[in-house]
């Protein structure tokens, strides 16, 4: 099991984990490139856990398998992806749903979020609202809360009643595109684009007034990916009159 993970996912993992170990198809193997297990990923939303089952490509007897034992691994919802590549990354072309339906709810600071199934959000939703915690203790309350790498979303429109207005910067387009759809339902009024941080942010400063006369209090929220702000963004946001 998982240490940081919800115990609704452990207990499903439990249950996926030994049907697939009894089964009668094998574990991929990254050095010969054989097998037809790969990756599985376990997620919690309001509906309880869903499971994106990563494998090769599939015969009629594996998709017979899968479809009679999906449903007895206590999830909410199985979407089962196929793959030929020989990269050892969870990476598919999404095959069917074996179970349930493909959405994932949560909400984060008491707002609701519909996040497709492949959208990043923390694992454990406890540490993902101590986190919130934290950042919205130091941020405060403004004008623009400027949103960095901003995902689907979550962070900023989680904080986005103190402030005036919220954009936000993210290179994934689905990513952005759930963000906005999010903002949507939330009926909050958000600027948010696609694109690399360093090359959009410039723009999206000018348009919003910032360095130009601008008033009122600028919050920035960043969250890079793990190789860290590219030097071009970071030099736009250390020239930045931010309050924090």
């Amino acid at each position: 099991d998982c240490a940081i993970a919800d115990p609704a996912i452990n207990a499903v993992l439990t249950r996926l984990r030994a049907d697939t170990l009894a089964s009668p198809f094998p574990m991929w193997d990254a050095r010969a490139q054989t097998g037809f297990w790969r990756h599985a990923g376990l997620r919690l939303g309001e509906e309880g856990v869903l499971v994106l089952l990563y494998t090769t490509l599939a015969t009629a007897a594996e998709a017979e398998w899968l479809a009679a034992h999906a449903a007895g691994w206590g999830a909410a919802a199985v979407l089962w992806y196929t793959t030929d590549r020989v990269s050892d990354a969870a990476i598919g072309d999404l095959r069917a749903v074996l179970h349930g339906e493909a959405r994932l709810a949560v909400s984060l600071g008491g707002v609701p979020l519909q996040l497709s199934p492949l959208a990043f959000f923390q694992v454990n939703q406890s540490g993902a609202e101590q986190l919130l915690n934290v950042i919205a203790a130091d941020l405060g309350t403004g004008g623009l809360l400027l949103d960095l790498y901003c995902g689907v979303g979550a962070l900023g429109l989680a904080l986005h009643a103190g402030f005036q207005a919220l954009a936000g910067v993210d290179i994934v387009e689905e990513g952005i595109a759930e963000a906005n759809r999010n903002a949507a339902r939330l009926g909050v009024k958000a600027d948010y684009r696609a694109g690399r941080a360093e090359l959009v942010l410039p723009g999206l400063l000018a348009d919003h007034g910032v360095g130009a006369g601008r008033e009122g209090r600028l919050a920035v929220l960043v969250d890079p990916p793990r190789n860290g702000l590219h030097p071009d963004a970071l030099r736009t946001l250390a020239a930045l009159d931010a309050d924090v």
